[in-house]
């Protein structure tokens, strides 16, 4: 039988109503509505490479790599706006510069868009591998100081004929929404203003709040019996535990092999929650609603519910949730290691380092029991990377982000915070506006990313409302600033 970790979420392919597959939901990392399987390449787009110092505030580090971006300048007119979407944990993909409303926006104000991959993700490789040493030159200052030499090495006129007094809006979804923010903040010459969609700007080490917003949705989609079903049966599930009953919980959910320690178990609960979480960060409410429809059919109990899910998804598949053998996938640093390639070790260093945000049970206002605290991430971040990164440590890594960053009150102008209603990552993001050139944007009914997508007729009015509003500020934004805007 296939394995499957928790980290490296290879989850095979499994499909059930609604069109769903568990696959496409775990190994999602990007913040776009899903792209379709094999899009044809877009004609217009094209890749271009930068060569970008890789430590921008050590003077005697000569040292450079290559990073990759995208481009197109179909709709582009002299005195044009300049759109620069931000990659964050994931590869770059053509597909988005021809289907997203920023391609929406650059027909319509004759713009010229670019997608720039984040440092250590994708093929934008600085370093000979990932090994604790090297990872030190990934943070989101370094990142901006790319983003930096990017915007003016595009502005050139050699580079793009007519862009030296173009407009700039740099855009970013969830860790590079996050990043479009601050980079307003720390480089306002180099941009007019910024977009984020469901960006969490806040470091929260024991982020349990997340957990409360997703079982939020399955009661608000679902009805009060689903989210107690979701409850009674992650409940159910820990006290078989408890009772010595492995063998029944590891058949109910399909596991690989016993759980055995402590770690096992936090592991096993996390990924049995983020099934259900990711299912309301990033899936329409029909399928939330398909979900709650089995939840409360007739089942055995409601251990046996929870798991008849993933009975659904992974027929003949099983899950692992072997700690050591998370541990030691992620512990690889070579770039063709499984982990290493989606970008999972790398994030983890990231959250470990600067910003955390682990999905904790800590709080009782939340379905999914309590058996994955937030002492779990304190020893996964210490057995990954060292005993510098201990439990003090990540808390002050988090003190200090915020402090750089600002957390829910960036100092920053021409900016726009976008979130789904049913998105968990709001929790962690600016959902008032801080001021009239810095508004929020709350969409009903939506979820992570929404607003991304391309102008559609499938948009629901919520969301459609929402689309033409961020057209409307950022034209603004351009129209102040004397940018080139038709009439």
């Amino acid at each position: 039988m296939a394995k499957f970790l928790l980290i490296s979420v290879l989850i095979a392919l499994a499909v059930m109503s609604e069109g769903l597959s568990l696959k496409k939901l775990l190994n999602r990392r990007d913040p776009f509505p899903s792209e379709p399987e094999n899009p044809p390449s877009p004609k217009n787009v094209v890749w271009g490479n930068i060569t970008q110092q890789l430590d921008h505030f050590d003077l005697t580090n000569d040292a450079t790599w290559t990073q990759r971006y995208l481009m197109n300048g179909e709709f582009f007119r002299e005195g044009g706006a300049i759109f620069v979407f931000l990659a964050g944990e994931w590869s770059i993909t053509p597909y988005r510069l021809e289907n997203s409303l920023m391609a929406d926006l650059a027909r319509e104000l004759n713009g010229y868009m670019f997608y720039l991959e984040h440092r250590y993700y994708g093929e934008s490789r600085p370093t000979e591998d990932v090994s604790d040493a090297n990872l030190q030159f990934l943070t989101s200052e370094q990142a901006l100081a790319d983003v930096a030499h990017f915007v003016a090495h595009i502005k050139s006129n050699s580079v793009t004929p007519g862009a030296r007094d173009s407009p700039v809006i740099v855009i970013g979804g969830h860790y590079s929404g996050s990043l479009a923010i601050f980079f307003r903040q720390k480089y306002p010459h180099l941009s007019l203003g910024a977009w984020a969609s469901s960006a969490p700007l806040l470091s929260i080490v024991d982020h349990f709040q997340y957990k409360e917003l997703a079982g939020a949705v399955y009661r608000q989609v679902g009805g009060a019996e689903c989210y107690n079903v979701l409850q009674r049966g992650f409940a159910q599930t820990e006290q078989m535990l408890d009772d010595g009953l492995d063998d029944e919980v590891e058949e109910i959910f399909h596991l690989c092999g016993d759980i055995e320690t402590e770690q096992d178990r936090q592991i096993f609960f996390a990924t049995m929650s983020a099934f259900y979480s990711l299912l309301a960060q990033f899936d329409e409410i029909t399928s939330v609603d398909a979900i709650c429809e089995i939840l409360t059919g007739d089942h055995e109990s409601d251990a046996h519910a929870v798991g008849e899910i993933l009975d659904i998804l992974l027929e003949d598949d099983c899950v692992s949730v072997d700690y050591e053998t998370v541990l030691r996938e992620e512990r690889r640093t070579e770039w063709n290691a499984t982990a290493v390639q989606a970008g999972l070790r790398q994030f983890s260093y990231q959250s470990c380092s600067q910003f955390v945000w682990y999905h904790s049970s800590n709080s009782r206002f939340q379905p999914f029991g309590s058996s994955f605290p937030v002492e779990f991430i304190y020893r996964a971040c210490e057995d990954l990377f060292g005993p510098v990164f201990n439990a003090s440590t990540l808390n002050a890594n988090s003190a200090r982000f915020n402090t750089v960053y600002g957390g829910l009150n960036p100092s920053v102008t021409n900016a726009l915070f976008v979130h789904g209603e049913f998105d968990p990552w709001r929790s962690a993001g600016v959902q008032s506006s801080l001021s009239a050139s810095a508004q929020a944007i709350i969409i009903a009914g939506a979820s992570h990313g929404n607003d991304l997508g391309p102008i559609s007729n499938d948009d629901s009015p919520a969301l459609a409302a929402a689309k033409a509003r961020i057209q409307e500020i950022i034209t603004g934004w351009i129209a102040t600033a004397g940018g080139n805007v038709p009439l």
